[in-house]
Order: C-alpha cells, then structure tokens, then sequence
C-alpha cells in the first residue's frame, strides 16, 4: 500500500493518510522467475506455488477447496516483529473472512539485519530476503504466507509520500515498519492500530481486493494515474472502506484511534470467491 501523506492531526479527533496504488500496480504484482528457487524450500515441494503475482491465490485463501489450514511466517530484524496485537487483529479478520477449518498457524521468526550499507529497501531486495529467509510454504492441505516487518523504508518514500507495505506476490506482503514508527512518533498510541490496518489492507490485496483475483459482483475500483502515468486500480471507491484510495484514521470520544473496515461491496466480493 502507498501511502501519500496529506495531513496529520494528532492533537484531536482525525489523521488522514491518503492512498495511492503505485505500489499495488502490475508492476509490483511480480512472480519468481526459474531462477529464484527459495534457498530452503524442502524437497519435493513446488516452488511455483508461492511464486504467483498477487491475487492469484485469492480462491485458495479465501476456501477450502483446496487448502484446509493456513500457516503465516512473520519474519522481522530486532524490534521490528509481529506484535501479538497485530496477530490477534489479523487472525480475527481472516477467521471472519476465510474458509480454514483446520485452522491457522503462526512462525515467528526474527533474522539479522542485512550486512550492507543500504539503509532503504527495493522491492527486489525484498523479494531476494525472502528466498533467502522464507521457511514455510504452501504443501498438502496448508496454504502458507509470508509477511516481512522492514527495519528500512521503502527507496520510494519521501517526506511527503510513503509506502507503508505492499502484496507483491500471491502469498507475499511486506509491511514497512520503520517508516510507520516515523508517521506516529508523535502519537504513540496510533501506531499499533496504524500497523494492524496496513497489514490487514495488504492481505486483502492477496485476498483479491480489489478486482487483482477476486472479481467484482458489483463494480466499484478506483482508478488512479501512477508515476509512470498509467492508469491502474486496485482499490475501492467507497469511501470509508478499509481498501479504499484514502484511509482514515480517527480519535474517538475517549480519545482511542479507529480504523476503517471493509465496506459491504468488498465483502461480497470475497464471500462470491469463496469467502465467509
């Protein structure tokens, strides 16, 4: 997800950051070539199985037509891991929106820093970290995802435009986690709420929203120009909706941040592919 920072309002009721899908384009969407075999995947597995553009295996996650269980790595460098408030919120939305009757596992991994002088991420070095580290993989009845939490920001984020994470295979999503402790330092609070919406956002693009694998009942895309001035989608144009091109974070009455959720269209798109 990219994130383009409008205006922030700690003090009150509301922070917005708008949304573009530059970095939920086809561009990003990329699959592994013959030659990017991960480095421990077991014997006899296929790896073509996790090397998919995004939104191929919106079915597979979504019913259990053919994966029964799900099984998510989270893979970090030191402070930067899952939070179990993160876990809690993403296992709740996938027991409310996927078929898993055998249920979902967790691995919860933390590896070091790479040893460069690199101090941002491509999405190509993303991609390489997980050939190199990715562990669990899809075999049998278990469909496995990956999710990596970046020490570094992405190599497009600016002062005024961020990419907060991004789905850039099928089973595949990074969250940029040092770039959403920098957008929240001034408000502590917000940034496990910030983490958790980002997170579920970007498994909903491996879910297929929107129309990237799960196709529309009713259409509702947004379209937006990227910033090589294609014409892509992605996203929804409700407002309001979790998916949609903006996303807002809100204060209370009692001062706690609140999070968008899926609109009704979204919703019905994912129960039409197979989805609760």
């Amino acid at each position: 997800m990219r994130l383009f920072l409008k205006i922030i309002t700690i003090i009150g009721f509301l922070f917005v950051i708008s949304c573009s899908s530059d970095d939920d384009s086809n561009t990003n969407r990329m699959a592994g070539s013959d030659n990017q075999t991960p480095a421990n995947l077991p014997q006899g597995n296929n790896p073509r199985l996790n090397l998919r553009i995004t939104g191929d295996s919106a079915n597979e996650l979504l019913s259990d037509r053919v994966y029964r269980s799900l099984t998510i790595e989270f893979v970090g460098v030191e402070g930067t891991q899952a939070s179990q408030q993160a876990i809690d919120s993403l296992t709740n939305f996938i027991n409310r929106r996927c078929n898993k009757p055998d249920g979902i596992k967790f691995v919860n991994r933390t590896i070091a820093t790479p040893d460069d002088d690199d101090d941002v991420y491509t999405i190509q070095e993303i991609a390489q970290l997980e050939n190199q580290n990715r562990t669990a993989f899809s075999n049998g009845s278990d469909i496995a995802v990956y999710i990596f939490f970046a020490d570094r920001e992405n190599e497009n984020s600016t002062e005024t435009e961020v990419v907060l994470g991004t789905a850039y295979r099928n089973t595949s999503i990074v969250i940029y986690d040092a770039t959403l402790r920098r957008l929240t330092q001034r408000a502590n609070d917000a940034f496990p709420k910030v983490k958790a919406a980002t997170l579920i956002h970007e498994f909903c693009h491996i879910l297929g929203l929107v129309n990237i694998g799960t196709p529309m009942v009713e259409d509702h895309e947004a379209f937006e120009e990227n910033s090589a001035g294609d014409r892509v989608g992605g996203h929804c144009n409700v407002p309001g909706c979790l998916m949609a091109a903006q996303a807002n974070f809100r204060r209370n009455i009692f001062g706690q941040v609140e999070i968008d959720a899926l609109d009704p269209l979204c919703i019905q798109d994912l129960q039409a592919n197979g989805g609760k």
